[in-house]
């Protein structure tokens, strides 16, 4: 049932992302537009690591999303086979992840026709716990998600810092 939920979630925001695309300036819902870090793979790709503040209080949860984007001039296919599809981690000041999304989230296998400026988003929501499941401290921490698809695999968002008090 759970997986059933997930697809269904996974599927919804595909859609919404395709409807909506980001050339309309449309962000992921509780996402502040200001707090991301983007890298660009060549002059087709896109990705950014968005999350919704730059700081929290303990015990938040950390909302964050990637947001792959067809910056080239055409219609882009983007597949997604069974691996490696995506997965999001955080580190500490010392870079020692302290937390990862578990396992890589594999969508299965489906293709996006993205037009130019249109976007794929992929949310995912940290509890502030580590991977033993305590509660992290105070700190500096820096997020990052990693998203492989055809024709690319296994890129790299930028880290993005954010503060927990």
């Amino acid at each position: 049932m759970k997986m059933l939920l997930y697809l269904f979630y996974l599927i919804t925001i595909f859609l919404i992302s395709i409807f909506l695309g980001c050339s309309k300036g449309t962000t992921i819902p509780q996402l502040n537009p200001s707090v991301s870090a983007s890298c660009s793979y060549g002059d087709t790709l896109e990705i950014t690591i968005r999350l919704e503040k730059s700081w929290y209080e303990i015990p938040d949860t950390v909302h964050l999303a990637l947001e792959i984007k067809n910056i080239s001039g055409d219609t882009i296919n983007v597949e997604f086979f069974d691996e490696p599809g995506y997965n999001f981690a955080v580190y500490d000041t010392f870079q020692i992840k302290v937390w990862e999304w578990r396992y890589w989230q594999y969508p299965n296998y489906w293709i996006a026709a993205l037009s130019p400026d249109s976007c794929l988003f992929f949310p995912v929501a940290w509890d502030m716990k580590n991977d033993s499941g305590e509660v992290v401290t105070p700190d500096v921490y820096e997020a990052v998600g990693w998203i492989g698809f055809y024709p690319m695999s296994d890129s790299r968002s930028p880290f993005l810092s954010f503060l927990l008090k």
